[in-house]
């Protein structure tokens, strides 16, 4: 080879190389100039169409007493997991109307086309040292961009909550339910389940079907799925606010009012009302409220022992034609500083059991799965990677899931929730296991 065919090699290699660094700074500066709030979501959740609102299914609405406690801790708090739908005739023809939206810089545009689909089809041999820096703050604009979209589908979840919530437990199936094989269910506290009856079980689907949200109260994604800020040493900053507050109230079940509505208006025809009410008596009421508060202190080293607050609330007769009184179930031990459930309101929620001590058991087990089972239909969606994208809220509510069911699992058996082979997710390909008292130990990018 010629010298002068070897500079024209050399002049065309410079002339390719710089194209391809103009290329990259091109697209780095599209990049830096999307504001992180023009992307849409990644995926709006399915089941959370704003149209629903209207749609709400009923419940009945009970009046309940409240407990005397400071908005954010109260003297009297306890550890989780210790013993603790006229339609019209005349037939209109109508044209339907489609609305297209003008195509827009959104996230579906950035898929497969746009600075984000030509960043991907760059190699590293096309960068050197010097593009370190431009890179960096390349990915740090990347990075408020999907945080602000985390931000955005967690306020989504959390607005429309109650709705879809009450909407899965009005259509459940015992199969919808959270399985005896996942990571989250207390099987040891909740096997006896697994040998009830099919009438039992059936029962238990009629009640789950009756259960209803009536309030959900997570914080905000700053302070929910945040990562409690460390100093230079790499010690947590003692300045950051660790503690958020969690609270959720349901009921399930049947007051005997409603059970005598539903009673007369099907034996109307045929029996007179003494015998509807005979009937109603015997059926009786199996109407539960239930409002669990948690005080989550993501310093806390035992991550899975949370303090709160638990009420249950059962209905009370002395005439089964009156309106009944509340009472609370849940005793406080003040020197232990636990919650508890001492005597047992035997409501024939358990048929199959033939001795009044084991009834007694298995109507606590019974209301311990329900329990579990409302928390999971509320909270268990967003363990799913299509629902919940960011992988630090999918890990606090694994963490959330489990507190709430050791707090159930403590209050009605006295039965403690051990968190052995919790799975938490590193990144979006990996998971490791935490050790069960290492929690605070997790890397700085959860």
């Amino acid at each position: 080879m010629s010298i002068d065919e070897l500079k024209m090699d050399v002049d065309h290699n410079t002339e390719s190389l710089a194209e391809n660094r103009r290329s990259f700074d091109e697209i780095a500066n599209e990049i830096e100039q999307i504001p992180t709030h023009s992307i849409k979501e990644i995926g709006s959740h399915a089941a959370s169409p704003k149209k629903l609102r209207k749609n709400n299914i009923a419940f009945s609405p009970i009046c309940t007493p409240t407990k005397a406690r400071s908005p954010i801790r109260s003297p009297d708090r306890s550890t989780a997991g210790t013993p603790s739908r006229k339609c019209s005739t005349n037939k209109v023809v109508r044209t339907p109307v489609i609305e297209v939206a003008p195509p827009t810089q959104t996230s579906h545009s950035f898929r497969s086309s746009g600075p984000l689909a030509d960043i991907l089809e760059l190699s590293k041999d096309q960068f050197s040292y010097d593009d370190i820096p431009k890179l960096q703050h390349t990915l740090q604009h990347i990075h408020g961009i999907t945080e602000g979209l985390y931000a955005r589908e967690y306020t989504e979840m959390r607005e429309n909550l109650i709705e879809n919530t009450n909407r899965r437990l009005g259509i459940a199936d015992l199969c919808d339910a959270e399985q005896a094989d996942s990571q989250l269910y207390p099987k040891k506290c909740l096997s006896s389940i697994e040998s009830f009856s099919e009438v039992d079980k059936n029962y238990m689907k009629v009640l789950l079907n009756s259960a209803r949200i009536q309030e959900c109260k997570l914080p905000e994604y700053d302070s929910f799925a945040r990562a409690p800020k460390r100093t230079g040493d790499g010690l947590f900053d003692a300045t950051t606010t660790s503690e958020f507050q969690f609270e959720i109230g349901f009921t399930f079940g049947f007051p005997v009012q409603q059970i005598r509505e539903i009673v007369n208006k099907s034996t109307r025809k045929f029996f007179p009302d003494s015998i509807s009410d005979i009937v109603t008596d015997f059926v009786g009421d199996s109407f539960f409220k239930v409002k669990l508060t948690v005080y989550f202190d993501k310093f806390k080293k035992e991550w899975n022992e949370q303090d709160g607050e638990a009420w249950i609330w059962i209905n009370e007769y002395k005439n089964m034609r009156k309106e009944p009184k509340q009472r609370d179930v849940v005793n406080f031990d003040k020197e232990e500083r636990i919650y508890y459930v001492e005597d047992w309101p035997l409501k024939g929620l358990v048929l199959d059991a033939s001795e009044s001590s084991r009834e007694d058991k298995n109507e606590r087990r019974m209301t311990a799965w329900l329990c579990c089972q409302i928390v999971w239909f509320a909270l268990g969606q967003n363990l799913d990677h299509e629902k919940c994208h960011s992988v630090s809220v999918r890990n606090m509510m694994r963490k959330l899931l489990f507190v709430l069911k050791g707090w159930f699992t403590g209050l009605l058996l006295g039965e403690p929730f051990e968190p052995k082979n919790i799975t938490f997710e590193y990144d979006n390909d990996n998971a490791y296991t935490f050790p069960a008292n290492s929690l605070l130990d997790y890397p700085a990018s959860y």
